[in-house]
């Protein structure tokens, strides 16, 4: 391969691998409340993989071995980042479903098109939740409570969200500056 283009490439995966640590590192922080950086680059197990295979390319195309005696170093570094390979396949098949975007489903949003009410499910896990914002820019203010059975949701006025659930109605209202709930469905069902 020709050297330059193999230092090119070495030089892209490891820019590549630490913009993944500095964007899984962001995504599990996400003091934004942001819902597609949670989605995206919220799995920090998936994060470990795509760095550790990333920074493998980058130790095989930016430092050849082209004497093991000499060059233990190098060697020591790829087997390293290949173990790195290894731990993060078990993390990811361990922990990544934990990690795992929920399904989300909108049921109301605002006239202003502002906010949402969305059913978040993660496996046995029903909640309501509220959206602030659209597409990337959209952020979870809040959680309205657990999601038990049937449930419906309509924007009654621009800050009160009215939510019915198999076992009762609730009128909730939410901050006019920020959208976050004020008031929230009980711990139980029937309130």
């Amino acid at each position: 391969m020709n050297p330059l283009l193999r230092r090119s490439l070495g030089i892209v995966a490891a820019a590549l691998a630490l913009a993944v640590v500095a964007g899984f590192s962001l995504g599990a922080w996400n003091p934004w409340h942001l819902v597609a950086m949670d989605h995206y680059l919220g799995n920090p197990a998936a994060g470990l993989l795509i760095f550790a295979v990333l920074a493998f390319i980058a130790s095989w195309l930016l430092l050849p071995v082209a004497n093991e005696a000499a060059q233990g170093r190098r060697i020591v570094l790829r087997a390293g980042t290949a173990v790195l390979i290894l731990v993060g396949f078990f993390c990811w098949g361990l922990a990544g479903q934990i990690f795992a975007p929920p399904k989300t489903t909108e049921l109301a949003r605002s006239a202003d098109r502002d906010r949402a009410v969305m059913l978040v499910e993660r496996e046995n896990d029903r909640q309501l939740r509220l959206w602030s914002g659209q597409g990337m820019t959209a952020r979870d203010v809040g959680s309205l409570g657990l999601a038990c059975g049937h449930v419906t949701a309509r924007f009654v006025g621009p800050d009160e969200v009215e939510v019915r659930t198999s076992y009762r109605d609730w009128r909730l209202r939410l901050d006019p500056a920020t959208g976050a709930p004020l008031d929230t469905i009980g711990p139980r069902c029937a309130g």
